[in-house]
Parts: C-alpha cells; structure tokens; sequence
C-alpha cells in the first residue's frame, strides 16, 4: 500500500491575513454570482443591481495588507467585469427593464446601471485607478508619490 505523507507548512500570519481575505471574497463572489444570476436571468435586472451595489459597498473596503492591494484592486475590477457580462448575456432586453427606487441609499437605479456598459465604464475607471496605485507604490520606493487618493 501507498502511504500519503503530508506536510505542514507554517504560514506567517500577514500572509494568513491575506489568504483569509481572498478565501472570503472569493466565496463572497461565488455566491453574488449565483444570487445575481438568477435575478437577472428571472427579469428582475433592478434588484441585481441592487444586490450589486450592496456587494461592492461591502467588499470594497476590504483592502487588507498593503501587500495584498493588487488583490484587491484585480478582484474589484472581475466584479465589474462580470456583472457587466451577466447584464449583456441577459435574455431581457434592457428596454424592457424599469428602473425602480432602491432601498439601498436611498439612490434610485437609473437606466445606466441597467446598461451593460455602465459597468464597462466603471471598470475602466477603476483599471485607471488601480494602474496609478501601483505607479504611486513602485514610486513610494523611491519617496516620490504624485497619486492624490
């Protein structure tokens, strides 16, 4: 018979920290894709955006170590990405869809946010953003920094 050893390996706990809080976005992201979904794919395109919005509104903050900060500004921008992807892959016509009040903020869901590109828009921004962060890190080596957060 084959034995199967296993080794245990420590982790410092900065990068237990970091495995934490990409083990939970990820399942965070795993359900907010399911639950949206079916929203969408069920006509209810509003309150996928209602539920999108709570979803970044929470995990946004999240950063984590400074070390983890590339993680972060890549799995921000997937969210985008793939709730714009769930919007245009939708079987509703956005034309169809009625922008309604959202408890969320108290902000309506504009037309916008029903637009797949929308959220095209947004990532780019935030692609942008995460490109100067990283510049103004590279550059924070050096004590320069121009990038005003």
């Amino acid at each position: 018979m084959n034995s199967c050893h296993f080794q245990v390996v420590s982790v410092p706990s900065e990068l237990q920290s970091i495995q934490r809080l990409v083990e939970l976005k990820t399942v965070a992201e795993l359900l907010h894709f399911k639950i949206s979904t079916l929203l969408v794919h069920g006509g209810k395109a509003t309150e996928a955006v209602k539920w999108f919005r709570q979803h970044i509104n929470f995990y946004k903050p999240l950063v984590g170590p400074s070390e983890s900060i590339f993680l972060h500004w890549s799995w921000l921008e997937k969210q985008f990405l793939v709730f714009g992807d769930l919007l245009q892959n939708s079987p509703t016509s956005p034309i169809q869809i009625k922008p309604t009040s959202s408890a969320l903020l108290d902000l309506p869901v504009t037309e916008h946010e029903l637009q797949p590109g929308y959220y095209y828009q947004v990532l780019r921004f935030v692609l942008l953003l995460a490109k100067g962060i990283k510049v103004c890190i590279l550059l924070e080596k050096n004590s320069i920094c121009w990038l005003q957060a």
